[in-house]
């Protein structure tokens, strides 16, 4: 059974997140859907949706100057705790660097995904 979570649930889900996950637990006060799986009494699973920030910059390969664009205090009014960013192409790998130690970006576990709603 598919159900909405109640505050009662917290205790198994913290515990299940611990078995079962490398990713941070979430901060459920952002989270739009929390939802969990009963079976026979037991949560087996739970799943959230929560608001996220991708960041979009397009910078000429050819310029050696910093941009400065980052400026994420303006995304936390949104009610986010995040800023994504998805790097390609043949600046990727200095950009990158750049993100980690000027604007505290991180590397992060799994594999990216997206669904192109």
């Amino acid at each position: 059974m598919i159900r909405e979570f109640e505050e009662s649930d917290l205790e198994a889900i913290r515990s299940l997140h611990e078995r079962s996950s490398a990713f941070p637990f979430p901060n459920l006060k952002l989270c739009l859907v929390k939802e969990v799986v009963e079976y026979k009494e037991r949560i087996i699973a739970f799943g959230v949706i929560k608001l996220t920030s991708e960041a979009i910059v397009c910078i000429d390969s050819k310029e050696k100057r910093s941009v400065e664009l980052f400026q994420t205090e303006k995304v936390s009014k949104f009610n986010t705790d995040e800023l994504h960013a998805f790097l390609t192409g043949d600046t990727k790998d200095s950009f990158a660097r750049i993100l980690k130690d000027r604007f505290g970006f991180v590397d992060i576990t799994g594999i990216p995904l997206v669904n192109q709603l």
